[in-house]
């Protein structure tokens, strides 16, 4: 069958009914979802939803472990001459190196991004009143 087909067919189906089968199927679907739309009024007047904490860089558990990756990758060779540890190269500063880290050997730092991460949703999670408490019997 084709195209034209179905759509002759269907406009006869509507024609059969008196043009209700489709006011039928709204009021329907209108019923359940003024339901819902109820039920879920009921669910947010009780609920607080608060914006989750997006951990950044800049946070002081993650920019102290930051800190202690940069002086460990940096060396001072002389005086005004700071080197990377991982690929040798020289800098006038060690603010100049911590840099470079940050910008060419990133892998260095994602480990601790990810503890630090680890570390917030323990805090969040633990702060949460409502979290799920796992019993002796359930973990076994």
């Amino acid at each position: 069958r084709d195209r034209v087909e179905i759509e002759e067919e269907e406009e006869e189906k509507e024609k059969k009914s008196g043009g209700d089968g489709a006011a039928a199927v709204a009021e329907e679907r209108g019923e359940w979802g003024r339901k819902h739309e109820e039920r879920l009024e009921k669910i947010l007047a009780t609920v607080t939803l608060d914006r989750p904490y997006i951990l950044a860089s800049e946070d002081e558990s993650i920019s102290e472990k930051f800190e202690k990756l940069c002086e460990k990758n940096t060396s001072k060779v002389d005086e005004g001459k700071f080197q990377c540890v991982q690929c040798s190269k020289l800098f006038k500063g060690s603010d100049f190196v911590s840099k470079h880290l940050r910008k060419v050997h990133a892998e260095l730092f994602q480990a601790a991004y990810e503890q630090g991460l680890t570390e917030a949703a323990r805090a969040a999670y633990l702060a949460d009143a409502h979290r799920p408490l796992v019993t002796q019997g359930a973990a076994s």
